[in-house]
């Protein structure tokens, strides 16, 4: 199933009705259920995305739901028939029935308008209860343009960081990390314009560098496997 997100349960959320749902923790454990487990992929504004939810009772209808906020326990419009969420306000993205594994499939267009908001998501299924068991997940919505950008910065880095020799090796990159010793390395001599120009640009789609913050001692620099790094001393 394909949709657009649409504002269809606010209206029914602005007046909370329990329709004989209970939060999860008053359930007997034996009718709570497995937990559903929901997976989103990165969003981009205008962009088709695909969401899958899992540990639904197989062949039951999964409901997901967006937000800008979360919110008390309690909110049970009747377009869910009787299932809850803790969401402020939501907006139905989809339903779709989960197959006899427990699976089901979700795709939605993310909105124009969405761009650079961050939002909560539930899913929630009528097979569990009447309540929603999955964790609410919270994303960032992001330019369409952001995978080109990330592939662009990761072929940059690539080329500035490439290497032959060890003496190739030893212009830092200041600032991709979060340890003095642990900052990538370039050739000498590279132009690196264009790195710090995208990688920018790719933090600004989510992208980061990961490292640890401590700053090892070392010995000039290496070129391992063809990539630029430093020499640490043990």
């Amino acid at each position: 199933m394909r949709a657009i997100f649409v504002a269809v349960l606010a209206a029914a959320c602005a007046s909370p009705s329990v329709d004989g749902a209970l939060p999860t923790d008053g359930l007997p454990v034996d009718q709570a259920g497995p937990p559903l487990v929901l997976q989103i992929p990165d969003l981009y504004a205008g962009d088709v995305a695909t969401f899958r939810v899992s540990g639904v009772v197989p062949l039951d209808r999964v409901y997901l739901a967006v937000a800008p906020g979360t919110a008390s326990p309690g909110f049970c419009p009747p377009i869910l028939q009787g299932a809850c969420v803790t969401l402020d306000s939501p907006v139905l993205v989809g339903v779709a029935q989960a197959d006899a594994t427990g699976t089901a499939t979700i795709a939605a267009t993310v909105p124009v308008g969405a761009l650079g908001q961050v939002v909560w998501f539930q899913a929630a299924s009528v097979g569990h209860g009447g309540v929603v068991v999955s964790s609410r997940t919270l994303r960032e919505v992001y330019d369409a343009t952001c995978p080109q950008v990330i592939a662009d910065f990761v072929a940059e880095a690539d080329d500035v960081r490439a290497c032959v020799l060890d003496t190739d090796c030893g212009q830092v990159l200041t600032g991709t990390s979060c340890g003095c010793t642990r900052d990538w390395v370039a050739r000498v001599g590279a132009d690196t314009t264009d790195f710090y120009r995208l990688l920018s640009q790719a933090g600004s789609c989510g992208y980061g560098l990961a490292s640890t913050c401590d700053c090892p001692s070392t010995s000039g620099f290496l070129c391992d496997a063809g990539t630029c790094t430093w020499n640490y001393v043990p």
